[in-house]
């Protein structure tokens, strides 16, 4: 998976008393991370967050697909829990632009049912999500 990282200076991070939470960036179909790299990654680094956009299969530089398709909702929000799972020390806040954000509808499902089932949180905490343009649940706009 293609992740563009963007982190908060180290000095101003000695600076504040108060860690904010990571922030993970899902973007919408047809696009890949580098839409975030631009304006969202250096404004959110800049406000004291460690920031990562990431590319979903068959987008950017991620890898192909095996199949012709690249992916499912489920197999999408799956590749996120799992970059969380071993990337991350803490929960962070998801943030998806359209697609994105149905993906991110997708993984808080997920983490739910994952709560329920006592699975063993494949899933990880977040401590926040915000959808931009997102499609809704139905799919339909």
């Amino acid at each position: 998976m293609e992740v563009i990282v963007q982190k908060e200076d180290p000095d101003e991070k000695k600076k504040r008393n108060t860690e904010n939470p990571p922030l993970v960036f899902v973007h919408g179909s047809y696009h890949s991370a580098w839409c975030w790299a631009e304006h969202w990654l250096p404004f959110f680094s800049n406000s004291g967050y460690d920031c990562y956009a990431v590319s979903l299969l068959g987008q950017g530089e991620s890898d192909a697909p095996a199949g012709s398709v690249a992916g499912t909702l489920q197999t999408h929000a799956g590749d996120i829990a799992n970059f969380i799972n071993r990337n991350l020390k803490s929960p962070p806040v998801l943030l998806g632009h359209s697609f994105g954000g149905l993906i991110i509808q997708s993984y808080i499902a997920n983490l739910k049912n994952d709560q329920l089932l006592e699975t063993g949180n494949l899933y990880p905490e977040l401590t926040g999500a915000a959808l931009v343009c997102s499609v809704p649940p139905s799919g339909k706009r």
